[in-house]
């Protein structure tokens, strides 16, 4: 119950400027440390050599951040996030648990437009239901042909050139429902876990 309750203040506490908010970085990069060497190797050194701002949690987050704000202040002042998905990143709670809902939140709260995340499944794993109802890009089907990694990145580059100017926000009721139901079973597993 804690964590959604920081999640919510966290939230509330990046509400108030949602117009004046100053876009630090092209994109946030959420991922489990376990995958930080294609992240950082691949992913991250192809954004940057495009000329984006990336939002890299090793480099960027000062030393003794309080982790919970700082990820949240990210994620804010980022136009995009990028989603690696992997068995470490859905086993993760600060990946699976806090960037993503985070992000997905804010969606849903219209207060960033619908095309702001995309999720690249990195690893083979089973995608959770909440996760699979999004069109995400499937790595693990790229083979170490040049062909296959062009289109691949190609795809990513596209995903970040693309800014909407207004957000098209097209939320639906189930949608809505289905992720908040997700958020509540999970936290209810939580408690019972606490308890």
């Amino acid at each position: 119950m804690k964590q959604f309750v920081d999640l919510q203040s966290v939230l509330q506490s990046t509400e108030k400027n949602t117009e004046d908010r100053n876009m630090k970085y092209d994109v946030f990069l959420s991922y489990s440390s376990k995958d930080s060497d294609w992240v950082q190797s691949s992913l991250l050194e192809f954004i940057e050599s495009k000329g984006f701002k990336v939002c890299f949690d090793e480099r960027d987050f000062p030393i003794g951040c309080i982790l919970v704000k700082t990820i949240a202040r990210a994620v804010y002042e980022s136009r995009k996030v990028i989603a690696v998905v992997s068995p470490d990143y859905l086993s993760s709670r600060w990946c699976a648990q806090y960037e993503f809902v985070l992000t997905y939140t804010r969606i849903l709260n219209k207060e960033a437009p619908t095309n702001s995340l995309l999720l690249i499944k990195y690893r083979n794993c089973e995608m959770p239901e909440h996760m699979n109802c999004l069109k995400y890009l499937d790595y693990t089907t790229a083979t170490t042909d040049d062909d296959d990694n062009r289109s691949v990145l190609t795809r990513i580059l596209s995903f970040l050139r693309f800014y909407n100017r207004q957000p098209d926000v097209r939320e639906t009721v189930c949608e809505t429902t289905h992720f908040l139901t997700y958020c509540c079973h999970g936290l209810e597993n939580q408690l019972l876990v606490v308890i």
